[in-house]
């Protein structure tokens, strides 16, 4: 299966080998990502000014505290922008700066390794006698108003 979805392209790709995993207990599913670039470069119009608003329409409530957050959107505006429209506690999207941090936009790659900064967090947690969150949501935002998101569990709280 290939996909050209930019960033949303790695929560894409978790999506449907997370369905076949589920539909075929006992196997395994190997994920590969891969960056791609394509100059597409397309300049600010005042025509139409929602090319640069990721995420502006964002309406949740602080329920999403409760869950685990691994999300790749791109660059720390954006996430800034949804840690206060979702009012996340500090340290929530951590995970996903730090791997902003590191690889910079790696696009579809990005969410994967949030997801292995999440998981080196969960380990810290658990072996300082916190507990961690059992349901969460994996989300990424690409090109034009394209997004992925999934309902996760933590096989590992």
């Amino acid at each position: 299966m290939f996909y050209f979805a930019g960033c949303s392209g790695g929560v894409a790709g978790l999506r449907v080998a997370k369905d076949i995993a589920e539909n075929n207990p006992g196997n395994r599913v190997l994920l590969a990502t891969s960056k791609t670039t394509i100059i597409g470069f397309k300049p600010p119009s005042v025509d139409s000014p929602y090319d640069l608003v990721g995420v502006a329409p964002l309406e949740m409530n602080k329920k999403y505290n409760k869950l685990f957050c691994a999300v790749h959107l791109g660059e720390p505006a954006i996430l800034n922008h949804v840690e206060k429209r979702l009012e996340l506690l500090p340290g929530k999207l951590n995970a996903s700066r730090k791997a902003l941090m590191d690889y910079v936009n790696a696009s579809s790659n990005t969410i994967v390794y949030v997801l292995e900064y999440m998981l080196e967090e969960d380990k810290k947690i658990r072996k300082a006698g916190g507990g961690d969150s059992e349901w969460g949501l994996i989300l990424a935002f690409g090109p034009g108003i394209t997004f992925e998101g999934i309902l996760a569990r933590n096989l590992c709280a």
